[in-house]
């Protein structure tokens, strides 16, 4: 039995809820009623549960009625770059750096964001080696950096050692119910989760091979909410 009340005309659910205690205004985090002898919550009318997208992609989240809800991102890692190679004449081929991972988002007033792994950089044809990939972070809540997807491996050298790609940011953060910027219960909020990213390309020089770098793991978006 949730609450309404009318406003202009119109009854609707409230989202908040305050009373004047002491001359101070505070907000009520839950209200029952007995009804027939038995305690009812009329407010909020929410309901323990939770939601994760199957895999990296673009989607949309209706934002159920709530108390606290917690938004944890992850970003994908980047890819490995790919190693050098060299057959021992003169100059051979660099391996090609990897991908960026992609950016995970959850589009709430505060946004909620992961950034992408960065690519690991391609081994030399002359023995120099590919520079690792930053790790990536974020904004809008508890940032972990690197907590996110797994960075990608670098390929095997045949000369110049490839670069590991960084691993995804990782950002958490939960809402109570009516904080500034807290999702609204009812509203539509659109999510991205960040793929992978790509491993480099090896070298290749007469014959010799380099190692094709490792995909960084995908991101992740999970929330839950009591």
């Amino acid at each position: 039995m949730p609450l309404h009340v009318k406003n202009s005309g119109s009854w609707a659910k409230p989202h908040g809820i305050w009373i004047k205690d002491g001359g101070v205004w505070k907000k009520l985090s839950a209200m029952w009623v007995k009804d027939g002898g038995s305690w009812k919550k009329i407010f909020p009318n929410s309901f323990p549960g939770s939601f994760a997208p199957t895999g990296p992609g673009d989607g949309s989240f209706v934002v159920p009625e709530y108390l606290t809800i917690t938004i944890t991102g992850a970003a994908g890692g980047g890819g490995g770059g790919g190693g050098g190679a060299n057959d021992g004449f003169s100059y051979g081929s660099w391996g090609q750096p990897g991908t960026a991972g992609g950016a995970t988002r959850f589009n709430s007033p505060t946004a909620v964001v992961a950034d992408g792994g960065a690519g690991g950089g391609g081994g030399g044809d002359l023995g120099q080696a590919g520079a690792n990939g930053a790790a990536g972070g974020g904004t809008g809540g508890t940032v972990t950096t690197g907590g996110g997807g797994a960075g990608g491996a670098r390929g095997a050298s045949d000369n110049g050692t490839a670069g590991l790609g960084g691993a995804g940011g990782k950002v958490t953060k939960t809402f109570n119910l009516g904080d500034p910027g807290a999702p609204v219960p009812g509203t539509t909020i659109s999510y991205s989760v960040g793929v992978g990213g790509t491993g480099g390309s090896p070298g290749y020089d007469s014959g010799d091979w380099g190692g094709r770098g490792g995909d960084g793991g995908a991101g992740s978006l999970s929330i839950s909410w009591t």
